[in-house]
Protein backbone atom coordinates (compact mmCIF):
# COMPACT_ATOMS: atom_id res chain seq x y z
CA UNK A 1 0.00 0.00 0.00
CA UNK A 2 1.15 3.45 -0.78
CA UNK A 3 0.42 5.96 1.96
CA UNK A 4 -0.83 8.89 0.43
CA UNK A 5 0.72 12.51 1.79
CA UNK A 6 -1.74 14.45 4.13
CA UNK A 7 -2.72 17.49 1.95
CA UNK A 8 -0.72 20.76 2.63
CA UNK A 9 -2.10 22.90 4.87
CA UNK A 10 -3.24 26.51 4.22
CA UNK A 11 -1.19 29.24 6.36
CA UNK A 12 -1.74 32.13 4.61
CA UNK A 13 -4.43 34.06 7.32
CA UNK A 14 -1.22 32.53 9.79
CA UNK A 15 0.94 34.23 8.74
CA UNK A 16 -1.04 37.39 7.81
CA UNK A 17 -2.34 37.65 11.45
CA UNK A 18 1.28 36.84 12.69
CA UNK A 19 2.37 39.84 10.98
CA UNK A 20 0.48 42.17 11.92
CA UNK A 21 0.59 41.12 15.26
CA UNK A 22 3.82 42.38 15.70
CA UNK A 23 2.56 45.87 15.56
CA UNK A 24 1.10 45.45 19.16
CA UNK A 25 3.13 43.26 20.34
CA UNK A 26 5.73 46.00 22.37
CA UNK A 27 2.00 46.72 24.62
CA UNK A 28 2.68 42.99 26.34
CA UNK A 29 -0.25 42.19 28.29
CA UNK A 30 -2.68 45.28 27.51
CA UNK A 31 -3.09 44.41 23.65
CA UNK A 32 -5.47 41.74 25.50
CA UNK A 33 -8.12 41.98 24.07
CA UNK A 34 -7.08 42.56 20.92
CA UNK A 35 -7.98 46.05 19.88
CA UNK A 36 -9.31 44.96 16.00
CA UNK A 37 -10.73 48.45 15.31
CA UNK A 38 -7.49 50.15 16.13
CA UNK A 39 -5.27 47.70 13.81
CA UNK A 40 -8.40 47.85 11.00
CA UNK A 41 -7.89 51.54 10.55
CA UNK A 42 -3.77 51.85 11.24
CA UNK A 43 -2.95 48.44 9.01
CA UNK A 44 -2.72 50.29 5.72
CA UNK A 45 0.57 51.97 6.94
CA UNK A 46 2.16 48.52 7.88
CA UNK A 47 1.12 47.50 4.37
CA UNK A 48 2.22 50.73 2.49
CA UNK A 49 -1.59 50.78 1.03
CA UNK A 50 -3.31 54.14 -0.59
CA UNK A 51 -7.05 52.31 0.21
CA UNK A 52 -7.47 52.57 4.42
CA UNK A 53 -9.99 50.97 6.20
CA UNK A 54 -11.65 54.37 7.55
CA UNK A 55 -14.92 52.93 9.60
CA UNK A 56 -15.92 50.08 11.69
CA UNK A 57 -19.17 50.22 12.58
CA UNK A 58 -22.29 48.06 14.02
CA UNK A 59 -25.45 47.55 12.12
CA UNK A 60 -28.48 45.94 13.69
CA UNK A 61 -28.37 43.27 10.87
CA UNK A 62 -29.84 39.56 10.84
CA UNK A 63 -28.75 37.10 8.99
CA UNK A 64 -25.30 38.72 8.10
CA UNK A 65 -22.47 38.94 10.35
CA UNK A 66 -20.12 40.82 9.06
CA UNK A 67 -19.42 43.12 5.56
CA UNK A 68 -16.20 44.67 3.92
CA UNK A 69 -17.19 46.81 1.34
CA UNK A 70 -15.61 50.03 -0.58
CA UNK A 71 -17.24 53.57 0.87
CA UNK A 72 -19.73 53.74 -1.74
CA UNK A 73 -18.56 58.00 -2.15
CA UNK A 74 -14.85 57.11 -1.50
CA UNK A 75 -13.74 53.90 -3.96
CA UNK A 76 -10.42 54.33 -1.69
CA UNK A 77 -11.73 53.95 1.48
CA UNK A 78 -13.26 50.60 2.75
CA UNK A 79 -15.37 50.50 5.83
CA UNK A 80 -16.03 47.40 8.01
CA UNK A 81 -19.58 46.56 9.59
CA UNK A 82 -21.16 44.25 11.56
CA UNK A 83 -24.01 42.82 13.20
CA UNK A 84 -24.64 44.41 16.27
CA UNK A 85 -27.20 41.33 17.46
CA UNK A 86 -24.79 39.06 18.17
CA UNK A 87 -22.66 38.90 21.34
CA UNK A 88 -19.57 41.44 21.94
CA UNK A 89 -17.18 38.70 21.67
CA UNK A 90 -18.78 37.21 17.78
CA UNK A 91 -18.26 41.39 16.74
CA UNK A 92 -14.52 40.80 17.75
CA UNK A 93 -14.09 37.92 15.59
CA UNK A 94 -16.16 39.06 12.73
CA UNK A 95 -14.39 42.45 12.56
CA UNK A 96 -10.80 40.20 13.00
CA UNK A 97 -12.51 37.98 9.80
CA UNK A 98 -13.52 41.35 7.92
CA UNK A 99 -10.08 42.51 8.56
CA UNK A 100 -8.61 38.97 7.25
CA UNK A 101 -10.59 39.87 4.07
CA UNK A 102 -9.05 43.33 3.71
CA UNK A 103 -5.54 42.02 4.43
CA UNK A 104 -5.36 38.76 1.98
CA UNK A 105 -8.29 39.43 -0.49
CA UNK A 106 -9.57 42.91 -0.62
CA UNK A 107 -7.28 43.28 -4.54
CA UNK A 108 -9.62 40.51 -5.85
CA UNK A 109 -13.53 41.12 -4.88
CA UNK A 110 -14.77 44.77 -4.33
CA UNK A 111 -16.99 43.24 -1.53
CA UNK A 112 -17.51 40.42 1.19
CA UNK A 113 -20.72 39.75 2.19
CA UNK A 114 -20.38 37.42 5.47
CA UNK A 115 -22.80 35.27 6.77
CA UNK A 116 -22.95 32.74 10.19
CA UNK A 117 -22.22 29.91 7.96
CA UNK A 118 -19.22 30.74 6.81
CA UNK A 119 -18.08 33.18 10.14
CA UNK A 120 -17.44 30.10 12.13
CA UNK A 121 -14.31 30.62 14.41
CA UNK A 122 -12.84 27.77 12.85
CA UNK A 123 -9.06 27.54 11.55
CA UNK A 124 -9.83 25.01 8.75
CA UNK A 125 -6.09 25.10 7.04
CA UNK A 126 -8.55 24.80 3.67
CA UNK A 127 -7.20 27.02 1.10
CA UNK A 128 -10.62 28.91 0.68
CA UNK A 129 -10.94 32.68 1.34
CA UNK A 130 -13.91 32.07 4.41
CA UNK A 131 -11.40 29.92 5.92
CA UNK A 132 -8.55 31.78 5.50
CA UNK A 133 -10.26 35.00 7.16
CA UNK A 134 -11.02 32.64 10.05
CA UNK A 135 -7.63 31.14 10.44
CA UNK A 136 -6.56 34.93 10.51
CA UNK A 137 -8.97 35.89 12.86
CA UNK A 138 -7.84 32.60 15.23
CA UNK A 139 -4.52 33.62 15.27
CA UNK A 140 -5.08 37.85 15.49
CA UNK A 141 -6.85 37.15 18.44
CA UNK A 142 -5.57 34.05 20.24
CA UNK A 143 -1.61 34.27 19.57
CA UNK A 144 0.19 30.85 20.11
CA UNK A 145 2.88 32.43 21.67
CA UNK A 146 0.64 34.14 24.10
CA UNK A 147 -1.67 31.07 24.55
CA UNK A 148 0.48 28.17 24.66
CA UNK A 149 2.25 29.33 27.95
CA UNK A 150 -1.02 29.41 29.58
CA UNK A 151 -2.36 26.00 28.91
CA UNK A 152 1.34 24.23 29.46
CA UNK A 153 1.27 25.22 33.01
CA UNK A 154 -2.27 25.00 34.30
CA UNK A 155 -4.33 22.12 34.72
CA UNK A 156 -7.20 22.32 31.90
CA UNK A 157 -11.09 22.80 33.13
CA UNK A 158 -13.42 24.44 31.46
CA UNK A 159 -13.31 27.32 34.62
CA UNK A 160 -10.07 28.02 33.02
CA UNK A 161 -11.16 28.05 29.42
CA UNK A 162 -13.98 30.58 29.96
CA UNK A 163 -11.89 32.86 31.66
CA UNK A 164 -9.49 32.92 29.13
CA UNK A 165 -11.80 33.73 26.78
CA UNK A 166 -13.86 36.10 28.78
CA UNK A 167 -10.97 38.21 30.74
CA UNK A 168 -8.21 38.01 28.18
CA UNK A 169 -9.33 37.54 24.61
CA UNK A 170 -12.43 38.65 24.59
CA UNK A 171 -14.24 35.81 22.00
CA UNK A 172 -16.57 33.26 22.22
CA UNK A 173 -16.04 29.77 24.64
CA UNK A 174 -16.58 28.11 21.60
CA UNK A 175 -13.85 30.21 19.75
CA UNK A 176 -11.82 29.67 22.82
CA UNK A 177 -12.24 25.63 23.16
CA UNK A 178 -11.39 25.08 18.98
CA UNK A 179 -7.82 27.12 19.54
CA UNK A 180 -7.54 24.97 22.54
CA UNK A 181 -7.45 21.93 21.14
CA UNK A 182 -5.51 23.02 17.76
CA UNK A 183 -2.37 24.12 20.34
CA UNK A 184 -2.67 21.39 22.63
CA UNK A 185 0.01 19.08 23.47
CA UNK A 186 -2.16 16.94 25.02
CA UNK A 187 -4.76 14.49 23.48
CA UNK A 188 -8.03 16.74 23.47
CA UNK A 189 -11.64 16.01 21.56
CA UNK A 190 -14.20 18.43 21.08
CA UNK A 191 -17.14 18.02 20.44
CA UNK A 192 -20.62 20.45 19.51
CA UNK A 193 -23.31 18.55 20.20
CA UNK A 194 -26.99 21.04 20.42
CA UNK A 195 -30.58 19.07 20.26
CA UNK A 196 -29.45 16.05 18.98
CA UNK A 197 -27.20 17.44 16.37
CA UNK A 198 -23.44 17.01 15.86
CA UNK A 199 -22.42 20.80 15.10
CA UNK A 200 -18.88 20.34 15.33
CA UNK A 201 -15.93 17.86 16.07
CA UNK A 202 -12.08 18.25 16.19
CA UNK A 203 -9.40 16.78 17.81
CA UNK A 204 -5.77 17.68 18.87
CA UNK A 205 -2.83 16.61 16.74
CA UNK A 206 -1.55 14.07 19.62
CA UNK A 207 -5.30 12.61 19.85
CA UNK A 208 -5.14 11.13 15.89
CA UNK A 209 -4.96 8.22 15.39
CA UNK A 210 -1.06 6.77 14.45
CA UNK A 211 -1.03 4.39 11.56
Amino acid sequence: LVRKAPPKRDTAGAKAAIEISRWIEPWGEARFPVDVDFLAKGCHTMYRRDDPITQVHGAPWKGIDGFLRRNPDNAKEWWITYSTQVLPERQRFTKAHELGHYILHSREKEEFRCGPEVIIEKDTGEPDIEAQANQFASYLLMPATHLRPRIEKAKITFNLIGELAEKTYGVSLEAMCIRFVEITGERALLIHWNNGMLLRWSRSEPAKLQR
